[in-house]
């Protein structure tokens, strides 16, 4: 009997030798592959990939606790296979110590369950952040100095750097700079909420263009000035001279191209394409002179086809048809949507009825690009 009975236990422990090896064999090369199909629905090409870095694991618990963590706090499952796409390490967090007091942390600070999902899909680098030394420190700064958690929202829900520049190496000496250019923080901060990454950009750069805009005679103290920065970043040194060049081809001096950015610098963000048809409708069709659009260079930042061009043809009309004068083409340009449409529309359409036709025919005169 007991040579029988050591024969079974030795085929028993066998069996499940094979088997516990088996289980093993198939957990290796494809258990993290297969989960990221079955589970967020990758592709076996994203899901070969993705399971790489994740070969270590021999279950689905802990991908399984970060997975049902991301979709409690709102995440669907698109977002998720987002997330994991761009850092499949994720699904090895120790839950408690890198994500719940992240969570908890924004919470603390304000952020609603979508806030917390619109940050985090803009910004997934954060999770990858010192909660203590490096994550909280950069949200309060943004928060206290945008004013706001609504702004801060607003600002980082664009997908910029803004958590991940360093405060110490770029942003507060950016800010120090402008400080010291005369430039209030509460300006600065509207800037940053429209154009982040002006204030992220390398302190060089900045100082640079401040020197630029010293050279046009923007005065530090003009509500201008850090316009005038913004679009010299915006467009760059390069096209900034590129820009005052193609001017020149129309006749404009230096002195001319300086005093226009002066008065209206967010017009060498348009490329030299826009610009040069612009002006060639102004000088060549409208028969504006050429001092006069360096004393109204607003005009080269309207719609060419959506505010010059019709509201001349609907002026036009309205001289041929004796219903108008001699008129201001500049003031004609500014005036509001509404202003324009009473005042010069719809007043004359009895005796002009092309008019009706002619914004029919899609004429919007609403559109500013600035």
């Amino acid at each position: 009997m007991l040579p029988k009975l050591s024969l079974l236990r030795g085929f028993a422990a066998a069996t499940a030798a094979v088997a516990k090896g088996a289980k093993t064999q198939a957990l290796k090369p494809n258990f993290m592959a297969e989960y990221l199909a079955s589970t967020l629905g990758f592709s076996p090409v994203e899901a070969a990939k993705a399971s790489k870095p994740l070969s270590h694991l021999k279950s689905p618990q802990k991908p399984d606790s970060i997975v049902s963590f991301f979709k409690s706090h709102g995440f669907d499952e698109s977002q998720i296979k987002k997330l994991i796409s761009w850092h499949p390490r994720w699904l090895c967090f120790d839950l408690h110590k890198n994500l719940t007091p992240k969570f908890q942390a924004f919470k603390d600070l304000g952020f609603s369950d979508g806030d917390i999902v619109d940050f985090i899909i803009f910004n997934p680098g954060v999770l990858n952040l010192s909660l203590k030394s490096t994550l909280l420190p950069v949200l309060r700064f943004w928060r206290d100095f945008l004013g706001s958690g609504e702004h801060l929202m607003t600002v980082v829900k664009r997908g910029n750097s803004m958590m991940t520049t360093s405060l110490t190496k770029v942003v507060i000496p950016n800010l120090a700079f402008l400080r010291k250019c005369g430039i209030p923080d509460k300006r600065i901060a509207m800037v940053v909420c429209k154009t982040p990454r002006f204030i992220l950009q390398n302190p060089e750069k900045l100082a640079g263009a401040v020197e630029l805009v010293d050279l046009t005679g923007v005065p530090r103290r003009s509500g201008l000035f850090l316009w005038a920065l913004l679009a010299v970043y915006l467009a760059g040194k390069a096209k900034f001279y590129a820009k005052l060049e193609m001017m020149k081809s129309f006749g404009w001096s230096e002195a001319d191209f300086f005093m226009a950015f002066r008065r209206a610098p967010v017009f060498i963000v348009f490329s030299e394409k826009i610009v040069r048809e612009k002006m060639k409708f102004l000088l060549k069709e409208v028969g504006c002179k050429r001092s006069y659009v360096v004393e109204h260079p607003d005009l080269l930042m309207y719609s060419l086809e959506k505010r010059l061009v019709p509201r001349y043809k609907v002026m036009q009309i309205l001289i041929s048809k004796g219903l108008r004068t001699k008129y201001d083409f500049r003031t004609v340009m500014c005036r509001s949507e509404k202003y324009f449409m009473e005042k010069m529309v719809l007043q004359y359409m009895d005796k002009a009825p092309e008019l009706r036709e002619f914004y029919n025919g899609g004429g919007n005169c609403a559109d500013v690009v600035a």
